[in-house]
């Protein structure tokens, strides 16, 4: 199992320049905040006023691309959600002049909670990817299966989506590793596509993006269908998936849907594609 590096729920998203190293612009999930970076504003003031800044404009879009995931689907609903639930136990571990007690001023009941809430957190985003980044990477098994969470007495949905990729290197290298697949790499994924798109729309070279996270819906797209799709197919399977509480799931089950309909020769658009 590969490190898991998730997202805080109230943490900045970042978007990571490969070519230079550098962050150029961040979502804050839940804050619905933009932020681009100084030196990539995407107006600028001349002489006849605002001007768009065609090269920061598929930065913006990115971001502006995952406010949209974050306030129009199950998914970034279920995110705000769960900011929600850890916001009030957070409370409980303040001190009036601000200063923190720590989970010791919860109860035990309560640190129990709050577990199972990051085990459900961990599922729900999945992992982002190794910390090394490899030149290639191929699915070479995919699956589902429940993490048995309870919650306050209940049953807890926790299904988890589970990846086994084949990393190469330059180096000759070749490595196998397990990802939970979750809302983290598919947000990430379809926001780089989207990126793309403007880019190519505005012609300008679009910047080079390491396969992690932002190729992982396009190689499971690759594994369900056995060959590369256009972007705007990919983009599409993915926001489907966020159209669930479940992404990870969901995202095995769209594509498998829409390989049955190429397979029967149906109208992949007039297929049926349960999300769950």
């Amino acid at each position: 199992m590969i490190p898991h590096r998730s997202r805080n729920p109230t943490s900045n998203r970042k978007l990571h320049r490969q070519s230079v190293g550098e962050v150029v612009g961040s979502y804050a999930p839940n804050r619905f905040l933009i932020v681009l970076e100084e030196g990539a504003a995407l107006l600028t003031e001349a002489a006849s006023g605002l001007q768009l800044d065609r090269a920061h404009a598929p930065t913006f879009e990115h971001e502006y691309w995952h406010f949209l995931q974050n306030v129009t689907t199950l998914a970034g609903f279920k995110s705000f959600a769960f900011s929600q639930q850890f916001l009030p136990l957070f409370s409980r571990t303040l001190a009036p002049d601000g200063s923190s007690k720590g989970s010791l001023a919860l109860t035990d009941a309560e640190r129990e909670d709050l577990q199972v809430l990051l085990k459900l957190l961990d599922a729900f985003e999945g992992d982002v990817g190794p910390e090394d980044e490899p030149d290639d990477v191929v699915v070479i098994q995919a699956g589902t299966m429940d993490a048995g969470l309870t919650l306050r007495g209940r049953t807890a949905p926790s299904e988890v989506a589970k990846l086994r990729l084949l990393l190469r290197f330059q180096t000759g290298e070749e490595r196998q590793i397990e990802m939970r697949l979750g809302s983290c790499a598919i947000e990430e994924s379809v926001a780089a596509i989207v990126e793309h798109e403007v880019a190519d729309a505005l012609g300008i070279p679009p910047d080079p993006l390491p396969e992690f996270p932002y190729r992982v819906v396009q190689r499971v797209v690759e594994y369900a269908v056995g060959h590369s799709v256009a972007r705007r197919i990919q983009a599409a399977l993915g926001t489907l998936s966020l159209m669930s509480v479940h992404p990870g799931p969901a995202l095995l089950r769209v594509t498998q849907s829409y390989r049955a309909a190429l397979d029967s020769g149906l109208d992949s658009a007039k297929a049926p594609m349960p999300i769950g």
